[in-house]
């Protein structure tokens, strides 16, 4: 348990009342090791099995040699209107899901917005 309580002390002391809830899964399943006190436990594990069930499978591609070029999987983010949410696998079964409010990413979430003001029009390659 001290690892956990190392790891949710750290991600307090950068995000601050930012940080929603943290969670570590496996092939087995996931546990919460954080849930900020304003957040329900209930919704907060569903959500945290769910998005478990959903970050993992689209972190699996296929391997190519053009997906290879660029490294290996460090990380994945997804950011949402209520979260952002960090994705960090530590093997290929097991990582950490870190849930965050969509104000800890400003510069990340302001870019994205304002790139989507630019994608009406922009047609799929053909």
């Amino acid at each position: 348990m001290a690892a956990n309580e190392d790891l949710v002390d750290y991600l307090q002391s950068r995000a601050g009342r930012s940080l929603r809830a943290v969670g570590r899964y496996d092939e087995e399943g996931c546990q919460l090791i954080y849930r900020r006190d304003d957040l329900p436990r209930e919704g907060t594990q569903e959500r945290l099995e769910a998005l478990r069930t959903n970050l993992t499978w689209e972190w699996n591609p296929p391997k190519t040699p053009a997906l290879e070029e660029l490294g290996g999987e460090q990380a994945s983010l997804q950011i949402r209107e209520q979260t952002v949410i960090l994705h960090l696998p530590v093997e290929a079964d097991h990582g950490l899901l870190i849930g965050l409010e969509p104000g800890a990413a400003r510069d990340l979430t302001s870019f994205i917005t304002d790139c989507m003001q630019h994608v009406d029009g922009i047609n799929a390659p053909a």
